[in-house]
């Protein structure tokens, strides 16, 4: 099946790709699953939407893992946390609530996605 793009759209895959490879000149590439800190994943979806929740995360993290070189999984990601990460106020009660009201559970979805970027590492 072929993929029609845009113009505007293959502009900007050609941006990123160019932006990877100039990357990769400095160092390797970090994949950021979600942006540590921000408004969570989780937050922009429905709390009993948990198959759409966990198609987001999964695409999120297969985005991040095919294009680099290594992984940067925010924690809380892996059970799809919903609070806003606090690092100065933050505690491990807070991360413990979370974790106790997971509806997800990505960890054998990061431990593959880590095993695509080794596989993509070494082609």
């Amino acid at each position: 099946m072929a993929i029609s793009l845009t113009e505007t759209a293959a502009k900007e895959v050609r941006r990123i790709i160019e932006e990877q490879n100039l990357l990769r000149r400095i160092g390797r590439v970090i994949g950021v699953a979600e942006a540590p800190f921000e408004e969570r994943l989780a937050a922009r979806f429905a709390p009993a939407d948990t198959r759409t929740l966990a198609a987001a995360y999964r695409r999120a993290l297969r985005i991040a893992a095919t294009t680099s070189q290594g992984l940067f999984v925010p924690m809380g990601f892996e059970f799809g946390a919903r609070r806003k990460m606090d690092a100065r106020r933050a505690t491990p009660e807070d991360f413990a609530k979370e974790r106790e009201s997971a509806r997800l559970d990505l960890a054998g979805d990061i431990v593959a996605a880590n095993g695509l970027v080794a596989a993509l590492q070494a082609l």
